[in-house]
């Protein structure tokens, strides 16, 4: 009966040991999960990511698959932007201006007087081109005075030389002559022909513009005899913008 009671004791205190330390167990566990939640809401917020987020290796692993990517990856992520360079054949406006005296020849007359052009158009690092509009005034040997408008086309080829500029072109127009029998009355002539023109650049304006020495040779066809050819030569300034 002593044996039967003692072995009941034994079981009865082990029970009661095993509860103690059960609760103890689920003591502590408590205590370390409050003490963590209180570390963890003292922590800086950088902290409180480190601590939360386990380490992922690449972007979209993971409970953490929503979060921002890393500098790395920001960088292999984000579009590539390059500056494209403008081309170097991008045109621009172009203008010319010059004023120089004329010599020609024509109806078997020499003609003395002074030549005004001017052009508009475009250019691009290479070649220069537009519209060439030229009024020349001046008096025949003969004392009867003159007039020539012409127009056309004109373009600058690439440079020669550093400073040195060749140009061709086309024009038409009309040469005009005040009749000395008959005043107030002009005989006119309607010509057309081509021109070779050389410019020199003396003294450089600005990043593109300069002051240009100007030389050039016309010939045109008339309409109207004697002389069915007039020659021109032209001799100046010319300033480019």
């Amino acid at each position: 009966m002593l044996l039967i009671r003692h072995t009941r004791g034994r079981r009865t205190w082990a029970l009661a040991s095993r509860r103690v330390g059960l609760m103890l167990g689920v003591y502590g566990g408590l205590t370390g999960a409050f003490f963590a939640t209180a570390a963890g809401a003292q922590a800086p917020p950088g902290q409180k990511l480190a601590a939360r987020a386990p380490a992922a290796e690449h972007l979209g692993t993971g409970p953490y698959a929503g979060s921002e990517p890393s500098a790395d990856e920001a960088s292999v992520l984000a579009p590539a932007i390059s500056d494209q360079p403008q081309s170097p054949r991008r045109l621009r406006w172009f203008a010319r201006a010059g004023l120089g005296a004329a010599y020609r020849w024509a109806f078997d007359e020499s003609m003395f007087g002074a030549a005004l052009e001017g052009e508009l158009g475009g250019q691009d690092p290479r070649i220069a081109g537009g519209m060439r509009l030229r009024l020349e005034f001046g008096k025949m040997l003969a004392g009867l005075a003159y007039q020539v408008v012409s127009f056309g086309p004109f373009i600058w080829l690439p440079t020669v030389r550093e400073r040195v500029h060749v140009g061709v072109g086309l024009d038409a127009g009309a040469l005009l002559i005040s009749r000395k029998t008959m005043p107030g009355s002009t005989l006119w002539s309607i010509l057309m022909g081509g021109q070779l023109r050389v410019s020199i650049d003396m003294l450089r304006i600005g990043p593109s513009g300069a002051l240009q020495a100007d030389a050039g040779v016309a010939v045109q066809a008339l309409t109207l005899a004697p002389g069915p050819l007039t020659i021109a030569t032209t001799l100046g300034l010319g300033y480019r913008p």
